[in-house]
Formats: C-alpha cells, sequence, structure tokens
C-alpha cells in the first residue's frame, strides 16, 4: 500500500495548522496588552477564520488523499471535495466550475469526509453552544469581511467572546476528528 501521498497531504495539515494557531496565539497575547484595540480584534478574528477556512479546505484535500478514495466517496463526493461544480457552456458543453459552499456546511463536511476517509465515524457535535458560537461568528466575519460602513469594523467584547467560543468549537472539534481517525486506523489497519 503506497501511503506516501497521505502521509504528505497530512504533513502538510499538520505543518499548515500549526502556523496557523501560532498565529492566534500571537493576536491573542498582543490583545492581552491592549484589550480595547479594534486593529488587534480584527486581526484575532481574521487569523481565526484563516485557520478555520484552510484547515477545513486541507482536511477535504487529505480525504481525497487516501488509497481507496474511489471505494468510498460518491462522484458527487469528489466534487465537494474538489469544490466543483459543473454547468453547460454556451455550446452544450459541460465544464467543471468553482463551487463555493456554505461555510459552516462546508466545515462539518470536511471533518466528516476526513474522518470517512481513514474509515472513521465521526461527526463533530454540531448541537451544543460551541455551534452557535461558530454560527454567529460568521455572521461577525462576514461584517467584517465586508463592510458597509465603519461601525461594520467594530468589535465588541461579546463578539470576541463569540469568536473565541467559535475557536475552541473549533478546535475541539478538530482535535477529536484526529483523535476518532487515529484510533479507527488502529483499528482498521492493525496498527498498536
Amino acid at each position: 500500500m503506497n501511503q506516501k501521498p497521505i502521509d504528505d497531504s497530512l504533513q502538510h495539515l499538520s505543518e499548515l495548522h500549526e502556523i496557523q494557531v501560532k498565529d492566534v496565539q500571537y493576536w491573542r497575547a498582543e490583545m492581552e496588552k491592549n484589550e480595547e484595540s479594534q486593529s488587534l480584534r480584527r486581526a484575532l478574528c481574521r487569523s481565526i477564520f484563516s485557520l478555520i477556512e484552510g484547515t477545513s479546505y486541507l482536511l477535504k484535500k487529505s480525504a481525497l488523499d487516501v488509497e481507496d478514495a474511489k471505494q468510498i466517496f460518491t462522484n458527487a463526493d469528489f466534487a465537494l471535495l474538489n469544490d466543483e461544480g459543473y454547468e453547460l457552456d454556451s455550446r452544450g458543453y459541460a465544464k467543471v466550475i468553482r463551487k463555493h459552499l456554505p461555510t459552516l456546511a462546508n466545515i462539518r463536511y470536511s471533518m466528516e469526509a476526513f474522518s470517512k476517509s481513514n474509515h472513521s465515524k465521526y461527526s463533530p457535535n454540531c448541537s451544543g453552544q460551541g455551534w452557535q458560537d461558530i454560527q454567529l461568528a460568521y455572521e461577525i466575519r462576514n461584517r467584517l469581511t465586508h463592510p458597509k460602513s465603519t461601525t461594520d469594523l467594530n468589535l465588541t467584547k461579546k463578539d470576541m467572546k463569540t469568536i473565541e467560543g467559535a475557536y475552541k468549537w473549533f478546535m475541539v472539534a478538530y482535535t477529536m476528528c484526529f483523535v476518532e481517525t487515529i484510533k479507527s486506523l488502529k483499528k482498521h489497519k492493525g496498527i498498536t
């Protein structure tokens, strides 16, 4: 069995995630020095969402790198894992288009697809306060990313608490995704 692609993929995922966690830690430390700074609040917010979205993307790419991906995933899964859709051009030929997936569903799907690709049944808990925080935090993120006025750029302490809750939810879900995947791989492949 050729483990090279998945090993490289997991190494890349791990490295990116580690760098982004350090970024979040840096901006948190800076905020401790000046909690009222709107610039620092926005930097921390952007750093957290970069981590969440980047990690989600690489979880999907790692899912595609497993040797038996063609037996695990449907054609629809392959399209979603590649952020692709299809449409007809003006001559009636099918063409691949970049598909923007709904962010929250994509986060959840990325963990489930990664788990499934590694013979795990892990699914993140999307019923508690953490999931509510991530839903609200994405509204905040969208307000920051697409401001209509200067007030859209202001982050309150309540906003920051919500964003921190979203980060905590994601980190717990991501960690559990890996823990359950490792357990499953050990069982599936007889690794001790």
